[in-house]
């Protein structure tokens, strides 16, 4: 356990504590009746933050029945939060878990208090299929007998994260497509030379592309969390498709004057792949170096085949903090200001749920930082 997870209390209730602590906040029929007509989730945890009670909203919400354990666990534990590591001591343990909005609010709360509001994003893997959940988690404590508890509201605000993200992309990002195309379309109606006319046409050819790419790109993500992508794997070539990703940056303004560089290594191999989803994996790991990367700096491409997998990394100078390190892959988290992130949670669901492979992120001062996709061939 490192020495930031290791001050993380895992003191626990037995069962009976449990079952009394439940008795006793049920006990009150109108505590009852107030929880179950509440519109959120709404569960009470006790000193060990283990569920002491839940209304009917949470089983609802996860999709289970009367008769699973939910008394006992961690809030993490019920959501089946892909961050437990099962060789510490469960939610809460981690080092993740201090950049947990759920987490820190319960501590919060139960350290100093007072009622305390933080966004909470949980990925869940469940039966194998990725879950996302955006919260608004109110903690408020509270005493019974002298015994401290907190009620836990949790509001579930995915649907408002991705709407925000999906229409920053459309009125921000494809709007800038959409204004170079007219810009090329006003140079094209006034030139009278040929040469220019045809560089312009290309422009357009080009611009246009891209647009129709966006569009399909963002439907592709929608399918890929809708559990309805098809993937459709056929025998391609690890330099074409890396070389075709590359020329769709050639005409954007995120890499002038910056280079694209193969690493020496690098090798042509073939493998059985989607290589629709693996270009959109490889579009947004560039696309975030390249963003992350200075005027006149560069970045690396590097492709291999190793023990029977394909290996793509992407690497740029810069460095990510830990505390982004430990939230990098969750959905709605951006360091480009709100309303954003669905570039590095894509590629982790696009590469783990869909082409049945890993990504890995490694970054420091030092090295700078390296996003590799590990796929089966």
């Amino acid at each position: 356990m490192s020495s930031s997870a290791s001050r993380f209390t895992d003191s626990r209730s037995t069962p009976d504590e449990i079952q009394n602590e439940n008795q006793l906040i049920r006990s009150d029929s109108y505590v009852n009746q107030f929880m179950e007509a509440l519109p959120e989730v709404i569960v009470i945890i006790n000193a060990n933050r283990q569920i002491v009670f839940y209304n009917q909203h949470l089983l609802t919400l996860l999709n289970a029945n009367k008769n699973q354990e939910i008394l006992g666990k961690r809030t993490g534990e019920v959501f089946q939060c892909q961050n437990i590591d099962k060789e510490q001591e469960g939610c809460g343990t981690n080092e993740c878990c201090q950049f947990c909005g759920a987490f820190t609010a319960i501590t919060e709360s139960l350290k100093n208090s007072h009622q305390v509001t933080r966004e909470c994003k949980i990925t869940s893997l469940v039966e194998n299929q990725q879950i996302s959940y955006d919260f608004k988690v109110t903690t408020t404590p509270f005493e019974i007998k002298d015994r401290t508890f907190t009620l836990i509201s949790f509001i579930d605000i995915s649907h408002q994260k991705r709407r925000s993200a999906l229409e920053r992309i459309f009125f921000h990002d494809i709007l800038n497509t959409a204004s170079s195309l007219k810009c090329f379309i006003e140079l094209l109606k006034k030139s009278t030379n040929e040469e220019d006319k045809t560089r312009f046409l290309n422009g357009i050819e080009n611009i246009n592309s891209r647009l129709i790419e966006e569009i399909n790109n963002q439907k592709l993500l929608v399918s890929a969390e809708a559990g309805s992508l098809t993937v459709n794997k056929y025998l391609i070539l690890s330099d074409e498709i890396v070389e075709e990703v590359i020329e769709a940056f050639y005409q954007d303004n995120i890499a002038k004057n910056k280079d694209i560089i193969i690493a020496p290594e690098s090798n042509r191999f073939s493998f059985v792949c989607d290589a629709t989803i693996l270009k959109r994996i490889l579009t947004n790991l560039i696309k975030n170096a390249l963003e992350a990367t200075q005027s006149g700096s560069a970045i690396t491409i590097r492709y291999i085949t190793s023990n029977d997998q394909a290996i793509f990394s992407i690497h740029n100078q810069c460095y990510i903090p830990r505390d982004i390190r430990m939230q990098i892959f969750l959905r709605s988290f951006s360091t480009k200001g709100e309303d954003r992130g669905l570039g590095t949670y894509s590629v982790k669901l696009l590469t783990e749920q869909y082409l049945k492979g890993s990504v890995k992120l490694d970054s420091s001062e030092e090295k700078g930082t390296t996003f590799t996709v590990i796929l089966p061939t």
